[in-house]
């Protein structure tokens, strides 16, 4: 499920806006045999960020914002349904 978030960082003219959006897996378990042997890996769930993007439409990569999968869970967390 795709979610987006507003976040604001510094800069040296001041801060800029950016608007996060991320996709969130759950978790799944891998299919199991029928003595309950695993035949497929279980996947643990996982964060993918699609796009990082200010006002004026500039393009961020994850690496160059402090924190930034750490700010998504906490939004995916607080915002669950």
């Amino acid at each position: 499920m795709q979610h987006t978030f507003l976040h604001t960082i510094e800069n040296p003219t001041g801060e800029t806006t950016l608007t996060i959006t991320y996709q969130h897996t759950p978790p799944s378990r891998g299919s199991r045999g029928a003595h309950g042997e695993p035949e497929e890996p279980d996947q643990p769930e996982k964060i993918e960020i699609l796009s990082i993007v200010d006002a004026n439409g500039k393009e961020y990569e994850p690496e160059g914002i402090e924190n930034i999968y750490s700010h998504c869970w906490d939004h995916f967390e607080n915002n669950a349904e």
